[in-house]
């Protein structure tokens, strides 16, 4: 953020306590909620469709150069909504394999969807690091960048990167929606 928006320390400091507070809320809220105020299929898809929505608006938001102070909050609440989306989905997980799959298919599917996970924890770093360090001589330290062709290439690197994460997250959500069917015990057998 100090690149970005040339956020203080504290204000980056908040930024991640907004984030891990919300995603611990979010992992907390979410156990009570599923079958009481919420059903379990729509959440799934609300906390889906929302997240790639939110990297959208931040990829736009950095593409746009919009780092006044409102347009810094806006990006911290956010990613706020992404973490409570990322919270909300790892405690879906379980009960949305045993709805689908049932109980007999439960291991299987439970192991492959922490799996996937597993992979997105590895690949969005990445996607990220891809996009602030390809230009090459971009500097985290916003007073090392001297000239405002590098922080341009900073914003746009970005602002992609968040895109394409963006891109991959509404690709889940389409897989989610669309392909992705419940097991139903064949009758005839």
């Amino acid at each position: 953020m100090s690149a970005l928006f040339e956020a203080s320390v504290l204000v980056q400091s908040i930024s991640s306590f907004v984030f891990l507070i919300t995603y611990a809320l979010a992992r907390f809220v979410t156990g009570f909620a599923i079958g009481r105020l919420i059903k379990l299929k729509h959440g799934v898809w609300l906390a889906t469709f929302i997240s790639p929505l939110m990297f959208f608006f931040t990829g736009t938001i950095i593409r746009l150069n919009c780092t006044s102070t409102g347009w810094t909050i806006g990006f911290i609440i956010a990613n706020a909504v992404v973490a409570f989306c990322l919270g909300a989905k790892k405690i879906f997980l379980t009960p949305l394999a045993l709805a689908m799959w049932g109980k007999q298919n439960l291991p299987k599917v439970s192991s492959r969807s922490l799996s996937a996970l597993d992979i997105a924890s590895f690949i969005g770093p990445i996607v990220m690091w891809q996009g602030l360090s390809a230009s090459g001589d971009i500097y985290i330290d916003p007073t090392l960048n001297t000239n405002e062709e590098q922080r341009r290439e900073l914003l746009t690197y970005s602002s992609n990167s968040l895109f394409i994460l963006g891109g991959i997250a509404f690709l889940a959500f389409l897989c989610f929606a669309f392909l992705i069917k419940p097991y139903r015990r064949d009758q005839s057998i």
